[in-house]
């Protein structure tokens, strides 16, 4: 079979490329750097015919003073919100946030409130269970270790529902 049927990329259908826009916090600089490269072109082939050869055209390479320099940049050339502007900005977006350790703490306090009545019942049970192997004369050695493994369980349920309460209060500060 031929593939005259199955071209499914046709030129009329392609789409132009985005331009490029850059971000509105950039539109100075870039303009700048778009007149800085306006103005170079002008003097490439000055440089050039003084050095004899047009394909020898120095490069110029403007460098920008960045935040780790050493210099302090001059408040009318910057550009942008000041720091006190971003840091009020930040405290309205920290504001609008919601809480997202309501939903653990809810969880937290629920498991807690399941598991401490279980682990208390499972020891009081186990206890009973271990008075009433010390009477029984047949199956003593069963009834002590289902005894023990209740009150070992219930020993672990409680202590989970106290150690959930206590990373809760460790991790909002209350302790």
């Amino acid at each position: 079979m031929d593939d005259q049927g199955f071209d499914f990329r046709k030129e009329s259908d392609r789409r132009e490329p985005k331009r490029f826009e850059p971000p509105p916090w950039e539109r100075d600089a870039f303009e700048e750097l778009q007149l800085r490269r306006a103005v170079e072109p002008d003097q490439a082939p000055e440089a050039a015919g003084a050095a004899g050869a047009p394909e020898a055209a120095e490069v110029v390479v403007v460098v920008e003073p960045t935040a780790s320099s050493p210099e302090p940049e001059a408040p009318a050339t910057r550009s942008g919100p000041s720091d006190a502007e971003v840091t009020e900005l930040l405290a309205g977006l920290a504001a609008q946030e919601p809480d997202v350790a309501a939903p653990a703490v809810q969880v937290t306090i629920g498991a807690s409130i399941v598991l401490l009545p279980i682990g208390v019942m499972m020891l009081f049970w186990g206890m009973a269970a271990l008075a009433k192997a010390a009477s029984a004369q047949a199956g003593a050695g069963v009834a002590r270790t289902g005894a023990a493994v209740l009150i070992v369980f219930g020993a672990g349920f409680v202590g989970s529902a106290f150690w959930l309460i206590y990373r809760l209060l460790k991790q909002r500060g209350d302790l």
